[in-house]
């Protein structure tokens, strides 16, 4: 009997990152969900079971900090972030420090570095 597969909700407000995402991750075996915004991203996170969350730091109407911090002291607060960023400002660097089970990584990131960060990650659970 194989493994169950992990679900990944990626939530971005830009189609190609989401687009990237999904083509990466569906040959390694994972369920992708998408999300445009912080409010489809709880929509889904309310509706799915979701393994690992896969954000984008800033999007218009709230980002990952935003989207990890509505998580937090529910019953979803165990779900593992991975946040990417183009700019890792040393402020962003100070907020991930302060939120478990949160990592942030900075963009451009070549696929096989990917593939290991969501590896790691979605193992934290």
């Amino acid at each position: 009997m194989s493994e169950p597969r992990q679900t990944i909700l990626v939530v971005d407000d830009n189609k190609g990152n989401r687009h990237f995402a999904v083509v990466l991750l569906k040959p390694e075996g994972y369920s992708v969900l998408q999300a445009r915004d912080l409010g489809e991203a709880i929509e889904a996170i309310e509706r799915e079971h979701v393994d690992l969350v896969l954000a984008d730091v800033r999007m218009p109407g709230g980002g990952g900090f935003e989207l990890y911090e509505s998580l937090r002291g529910g019953p979803h607060a165990v779900i593992p972030f991975l946040l990417m960023s183009a700019a890792l400002e040393p402020g962003l660097l100070e907020q991930a420090k302060r939120c478990a089970g949160l990592t942030l990584v900075e963009r451009p990131i070549d696929a096989d570095e990917y593939i290991a960060l969501i590896k790691a990650a979605a193992q934290k659970q």
